[in-house]
């Protein structure tokens, strides 16, 4: 379980990055220039926190999935294995969607017009 927490680190830090820099190209922020007013379209901040939601969701499926193995066949406790496997279930549904959310993101960031305006929302 510790190796795939460095895996999720991992991955997070590479799809940081690339989920970063689309954003910023398609949010149209370009160093100084950048004037408060200037808000990205809702869309956009959307997909803009696909990458975080997809790091938590998989830290979530992997606390849910040690709970579901902790539980599993207690007498005492009949209903929580079904709860923690319930959970996890959501989990994993969860960081899929927003894993491909940010593939989105970084491929909307690279196919679009560098020289396009930020689209005002």
């Amino acid at each position: 379980m510790a190796v795939d927490f460095l895996i999720i680190a991992s991955y997070g830090y590479v799809l940081a990055r690339g989920a970063g820099w689309a954003f910023a190209r398609l949010a149209g922020l370009r160093r100084a220039e950048v004037k408060v007013s200037m808000k990205p379209p809702t869309v956009l901040n959307c997909l803009g926190m696909a990458p975080m939601l997809a790091i938590l969701a998989d830290i979530a499926e992997n606390l849910l999935t040690w709970l579901t193995l902790a539980v599993a066949h207690n007498p005492l406790i009949p209903a929580a294995e079904f709860v923690f496997g319930l959970a996890m279930t959501l989990a994993s549904a969860m960081k899929w969607l927003a894993l491909i959310a940010s593939l989105i993101l970084i491929l909307w960031g690279c196919f679009a017009n560098r020289y396009q305006r930020p689209v005002s929302g």
